[in-house]
């Protein structure tokens, strides 16, 4: 009982711990979203970076439900606001983009993440919210095709659990993608090959990605 009751304690401390700095980092960039006022001051394009950077590294290890909503809306703010002309300068210092590099680390942690949960944590609120800002690069159809390449790679060793398998988390992105309000609709076109994907990958006879079933059934049911 009282080690049930610790744990629960030190569960919610971690849940404060993540979920008021995000809050607070969300309301440093929200003013980004208007016009500059005498009350408003714009952060720094390196605040803003770091920000970003933060949100990104915490979705992409995270495992803590409960923060896990709020750290996603301060990165996807991040994303949409990255394009601001108040942050130009970031990229002439960077040979790429903040969302680039962003995209790049996600595909990073999709090719080599190995401790993540079979719904592969934070990574596809990482995929999701870098493609809903709509830049020219990294692209929608770029992406659905780097993801889909990487779902139809062969499955070999994975952990008991899947967890360690790239294609669980590029299915799981692309189930994401299907999810997303702001995704779906432009998804549609694909609705044919990730069709035979979902089905395709259940008719493994090496291994069947746990992904495949929810990813079949929300293309039958939206």
């Amino acid at each position: 009982m009282f080690i049930r009751r610790a744990a629960r304690l030190a569960y919610n401390d971690v849940r404060r711990c993540l979920t008021k700095p995000s809050n607070v980092m969300q309301a440093m960039i929200l003013p980004l979203r208007g016009g500059r006022t005498a009350s408003l001051l714009y952060p720094s394009p390196q605040i803003f970076q770091m920000i970003g950077s933060l949100t990104f590294e915490q979705l992409s290890t995270l495992r803590h439900r409960g923060a896990f909503s709020t750290v996603a809306q301060t990165f996807s703010a991040c994303c949409q606001l990255a394009q601001h002309p108040h942050l130009a300068s970031l990229d002439t210092e960077q040979q790429e983009s903040l969302l680039v590099s962003w995209y790049n680390g996600t595909m990073d942690c999709i090719s080599a993440q190995d401790s993540t949960t079979r719904r592969s944590a934070g990574i596809p609120a990482l995929m999701t919210g870098i493609l809903a800002a709509n830049a020219a690069k990294p692209s929608f159809d770029e992406a659905l095709d780097s993801l889909e390449e990487i779902a139809r790679n062969p499955v070999r060793a994975v952990a008991a659990d899947g967890s360690d398998a790239p294609q669980v988390h590029a299915m799981n992105c692309l189930r994401a993608v299907f999810k997303s309000a702001l995704l779906s609709r432009r998804a549609e076109r694909y609705f044919p090959r990730f069709l035979q994907l979902a089905s395709s990958s259940l008719r493994s006879e090496a291994y069947v990605l746990p992904p495949a079933i929810p990813l079949l059934c929300l293309l039958l049911t939206g």
